[in-house]
């Protein structure tokens, strides 16, 4: 459940964001090119360090990198939460973007060690994957009820 649940936060915390744009924009002042770059980075740098992502899981073991990644993505979330000008907030959302290029590659490692080859690890990776599309359809609904009732921070 709780790989799972990694996966359903590195998809949702993708999504999550796209509702949200309008009032960041409105609220913090933020040009256009600025409000793309703060989809972009999460992107760019989930891309760029995912294969190191593998291989820091690899040498370092999947659980270390695991609870590295959990940590760097509430310290990056709460960045962006507190942040106040475009700059914080594209370097919160690059953060949250390297901690979820941490999170796959380890999460992935952790299923692989658990569950020996076979029906039980592809009935795994199954569920894993599906809580990934999962998050990605819930971050955009759920970020409309959460902006409709809070603010987009």
């Amino acid at each position: 459940m709780a790989l799972a649940g990694a996966q359903l936060l590195e998809a949702l915390d993708f999504s999550i964001i796209y509702v949200a744009l309008p009032d960041i924009g409105a609220s913090l002042h933020f040009s256009s090119v600025a409000l793309q770059w703060i989809v972009s980075a999460y992107a760019v740098f989930f891309a760029g360090f995912l294969l190191l992502g593998g291989q820091l899981a690899d040498v370092f073991g999947a659980g270390r990198v695991y609870l590295t990644a959990q940590l760097l993505f509430a310290a990056s979330s709460t960045g962006a939460a507190l942040s106040s000008s475009a700059a914080i907030l594209i370097a919160a959302r690059a953060g949250q973007g390297v901690a979820a290029a941490l999170l796959v590659p380890a999460t992935l490692g952790l299923l692989s060690s658990a569950y020996p080859a076979g029906p039980e690890r592809d009935q795994a990776v199954s569920v894993w994957g599906t809580t990934g599309a999962v998050g990605l359809a819930l971050g955009v609904t759920a970020g409309g009820g959460i902006l409709a009732t809070a603010s987009w921070q």
